[in-house]
């Protein structure tokens, strides 16, 4: 797979593009595209309209696809791109990789709380299937770190034998 542009960052945060998203994160990458890796938000008008007028504030591009659809676009994309990716959950970074997708970091972002979750760091809680996806990252030699905004403290994620779920 010929893979174009440049994957700087994927943040994982289930409220997708927010102002931390549009600023703080997309300024201090230097980033010239902030892309939306979601199938829901691919087919939803409505969601992508309130997430371009965030990134427009913070003059940035804005584009969303279904997985399958960035997997295919990015075979043909910009050499010149930079990316900075934003994705609802581990799962979809997961399958990305899986689908031959080179991904270097992940910035564990908000993974809000759930019934079944337990935390990982203040804001970040994951359930067996997110942990499992999340090793399977770590495993693939994805360097994977907990952190709000850029400047503020780094945690490195490098294991997830602590977790314990209940059976």
């Amino acid at each position: 797979m010929d893979i174009l542009g440049k994957i700087v960052l994927v943040r994982i945060d289930n409220r997708l593009v927010h102002g931390q998203v549009g600023g703080p994160w997309s300024a201090s990458l230097d980033v010239n595209v902030l892309i939306v890796v979601d199938d829901a938000v691919s087919k939803d008008p409505l969601q992508q309209r309130l997430m371009e007028f965030v990134a427009k504030s913070n003059n940035i591009r804005i584009r969303f696809f279904s997985i399958y659809e960035f997997v295919e676009a990015i075979q043909e994309s910009n050499s010149h791109l930079k990316m900075f990716l934003v994705v609802r959950n581990v799962q979809t970074v997961a399958r990305l990789v899986t689908l031959g997708i080179p991904i270097g970091d992940v910035n564990l972002g908000n993974m809000h709380y759930e019934k079944g979750k337990i935390p990982l760091s203040r804001k970040v809680y994951v359930n067996e299937d997110d942990a499992n996806a999340l090793q399977l990252l770590l495993d693939a030699n994805v360097k994977c770190f907990v952190q709000d905004v850029p400047g503020t403290y780094r945690e490195e994620v490098t294991t997830l034998t602590h977790l314990k779920f209940k059976k």
